[in-house]
């Protein structure tokens, strides 16, 4: 969904609450999972909107 970035957002956002609801159920796999890909997915946005920012700083 990187094509569209508004919309990416907004399925990143759609899973997080769903993993987050999903720890609230029994089997729990799926949803420490979702949860895993989730923060990595928000470490990777933030290193790449800072990286951006430096390089567009820097021209």
């Amino acid at each position: 969904m990187s094509w569209i970035p508004v919309l990416g957002w907004i399925v990143w956002l759609v899973g997080l609450a769903l993993s987050i609801g999903g720890l609230f159920r029994n089997p729990k796999g799926t949803a420490i999972a979702g949860l895993i890909i989730s923060f990595l997915d928000l470490i990777l946005l933030i290193i790449l909107v800072t990286l951006i920012a430096g390089v567009a700083s820097a021209l």
